[in-house]
């Protein structure tokens, strides 16, 4: 699959994400001749929670309870 024009993607849209799913090469999509956008297939870590490994999080002291007395708060 090559480039497109966008009103073309726009009426193959599913078909075309399909196909990129299956066969990962980028397909460019021109608007009035000029490159818009490249659909490719998503970039997935095997480990989606890989982003907020950094070296550990110690928790100290209560967690869920308020930081302040509830009857010292303002409402408006």
């Amino acid at each position: 699959m090559g480039t497109m024009g966008a009103a073309k993607f726009k009426a193959q849209c599913p078909s075309v994400t399909d196909e990129v799913q299956l066969r990962p090469m980028p397909v460019p999509v021109t608007q009035k001749g000029s490159p818009a956008v490249v659909i490719q297939p998503a970039q997935i870590d095997e480990d989606p929670l890989a982003v907020y490994r950094f070296g550990g999080v110690k928790i100290v002291g209560d967690i869920a309870s308020p930081v302040s007395d509830p009857r010292d708060w303002e409402y408006d």
